[in-house]
């Protein structure tokens, strides 16, 4: 009983720290861009978590904005999202992300072993409000522009890892300043009450659309708000990801006087 006991204790301490780094990775204190503002959170259902989003500049012009989820949950979904962002990271350094989502799948198939796939969005933002994107499967991005709903990112692609020799191209949608993209994965929308029923796109729509105009961080405790009431306080059976995104057109922003 003392063997298991310290056993025990040494595995809550190794996902402790597995936990840590895992947080480290996520961007926090999301900082402002020129013209762009972001707002996320992340919440995984156990120690550790499947789901991750990242922001970064590609060049003063050009932000980079994804979010992912692995298939299942736990320390192997975790371990997989390290080894995606490590890989999708390289893209500061010239990387075309349609090649690289290609390299990730392949390698993925490659190593079948390993009984996992991911989804993705992956968007890059310019200072003209073009958005450029690859969708792999994830949920589609609901798009808020004056208080109305809409979904225009709805070119795809299937998950990588899932099928070999999956060919990955961008699309292209033009945003509107003060436009917000909101991300999320199905952790949201599959929320269940202790019915089990679903909380639903429905839902999340209709919360978006009454708090459109708000700011970033009003939007998203709303959302979070909304799914926990909900599930009237059953436990999460999936992580909880939101990535806010609102373009700002630089041209319109007039400095203070100092």
């Amino acid at each position: 009983m003392v063997e298991r006991e310290r056993e025990r204790q040494r595995m809550e301490q190794e996902l402790a720290i597995a936990r840590d780094i895992q947080h480290a990775l996520l961007p926090s204190g999301l900082r402002q861009f020129p013209h762009l503002s972001v707002n996320g959170t992340n919440t995984p259902c156990l120690a550790v978590g499947g789901d991750y989003f990242d922001v970064f500049s590609l060049s003063e012009d050009r932000t980079a904005f994804l979010i992912a989820d692995v298939s299942g949950k736990g320390l192997g979904a975790a371990l997989l999202t390290t080894m995606l962002q490590g890989a999708l990271s390289s893209m500061t350094i010239g990387t075309e992300p349609a090649r690289l989502f290609e390299h990730l799948n392949r390698f993925l198939c490659e190593h079948s072993e390993v009984g996992r796939y991911a989804t993705l969005f992956f968007g890059i933002l310019d200072r003209g409000g073009r958005l450029d994107y690859i969708n792999a499967g994830h949920p589609l991005p609901i798009l808020l522009r004056q208080s109305q709903a809409s979904e225009p990112c709805c070119e795809g692609s299937v998950p990588v890892g899932l099928l070999p020799g999956t060919q990955y191209a961008s699309a292209q949608v033009q945003l509107h300043p003060e436009d917000t993209l909101v991300l999320f994965s199905d952790g949201v929308t599959e929320a269940q009450d202790p019915l089990q029923q679903m909380y639903g796109d429905a839902r999340l729509r209709e919360v978006l659309v009454r708090h459109a105009c708000e700011s970033l961080d009003d939007i998203r405790k709303a959302v979070l708000d909304s799914v926990e009431d909900f599930i009237r306080g059953a436990s999460p059976t999936d992580d909880v990801t939101l990535l806010l995104v609102r373009y700002r057109d630089p041209s319109s922003l007039i400095s203070a006087p100092a």
